[in-house]
């Protein structure tokens, strides 16, 4: 396969539909009917990659990260809809099927989503108003929260998410659509957390055993078993 073939197959992988609704509100803490909201919209806006498909609404890669990033607005108290036109009005500006699955949020978030409440002012707000020292005038920037959440995303040279650290960047879990049909694994190898969790609810082994058998530091065994509860519940 040549280069620009990799590429692509890369990205079909991020935007494939894998994901239950139910899986989503596992691996993310949003609540299903959420997501079932936020992806019904999605899959009717002009600017989906995919479009609508009959039987049971999935989600991708891409879908989940934005459901991440919708989450960290929607602690901020603003509606799911003004979420949903925030969204649609950033992939206008850009030209793109995910805005909030990509890397521009961060760089270019707050001044979209400035322009975005220019021009429709009714509803809460998506920003932070800040006053930096060093520049003595405010601007709007993205909230915390949302920052935090892009920044434990890792993107491709597209600049679309590539691969999401559900515990952060530093942390040993990852979920990457090229690998495990996108469910979590454990960073640079092969073991996938539903293996380790299978193992640690047997009841006859326990963490620092399964790490000794792995080979994976315990704190790696111990964050496994934790989202692994999380996903399975």
């Amino acid at each position: 396969m040549n280069k620009d073939g990799g590429v692509r197959a890369i990205a079909d992988r991020r935007s494939a539909p894998v994901y239950s609704v139910a899986e989503v509100a596992r691996l993310t803490g949003v609540h299903a009917l959420t997501v079932r909201r936020w992806l019904s919209g999605v899959e009717a806006s002009p600017y989906e990659a995919s479009p609508y498909q009959e039987g049971p609404l999935l989600a991708s890669f891409l879908s989940l990260v934005e459901i991440l990033v919708t989450k960290a607005f929607r602690r901020r108290g603003v509606r799911l809809e003004r979420i949903r036109q925030a969204r649609d009005f950033a992939a206008a500006r850009w030209e793109i099927a995910y805005p909030f699955a990509s890397l521009r949020l961060r760089t270019l978030g707050g001044r979209i989503l400035a322009e975005f409440e220019e021009e429709s002012p009714a509803g809460g707000s998506l920003l932070t108003l800040e006053r930096p020292a060093e520049r003595g005038s405010e601007q709007w920037t993205l909230p915390a929260l949302v920052v935090e959440t892009v920044d434990a995303v890792e993107f491709a040279q597209d600049e679309m998410a590539k691969r999401w650290f559900p515990f952060g960047k530093a942390g040993p879990i990852v979920i990457d659509p090229q690998f495990a049909a996108g469910r979590p694994t454990i960073a640079g190898t092969g073991v996938t957390v539903s293996a380790v969790y299978a193992r640690f609810q047997t009841g006859r082994l326990s963490i620092p055993s399964i790490a000794d058998d792995l080979q994976l530091p315990q704190e790696t065994v111990e964050e496994a078993v934790r989202l692994g509860g999380r996903i399975a519940a």
